[in-house]
């Protein structure tokens, strides 16, 4: 009996932190500190990229008539996702970016 209660404590405890990670995560991509030097997703991603342009507007669909919801400097290195339409990199819930503005750094199925 003692064993069963344990596990359901640590599953609780497990999905407790899933659940502040992601909340973390969506109220850091809400504000208006969207210099990001960190754009991993929590789980990881499996590319990375360096910003290469000045500053690159980060979008809210894959081209230059969605909406501005952010940006990034050169030098930022963000994880993105393989996917790329109309020119634009998927960085991850609803945020993409001019692939053009982008340098490869790592993960061999985003070149």
């Amino acid at each position: 009996m003692v064993e069963v209660a344990s596990k359901r404590v640590w599953a609780l405890v497990g999905a407790t932190v899933l659940g502040v990670g992601v909340i973390i995560m969506e109220q850091s991509e809400d504000g208006a500190a969207h210099q990001e030097r960190r754009l991993r997703p929590l789980f990881g991603s499996p590319c990375e990229y360096e910003v290469v342009a000045g500053h690159s507007p980060v979008r809210a669909g894959p081209g230059h008539d969605e909406p501005t919801i952010g940006g990034l400097d050169r030098g930022v290195v963000t994880g993105t996702q393989e996917t790329v339409e109309n020119g634009f990199r998927k960085l991850g819930n609803g945020r993409w970016i001019d692939d053009g503005d982008l340098r490869h750094v790592s993960g061999e199925l985003c070149r």
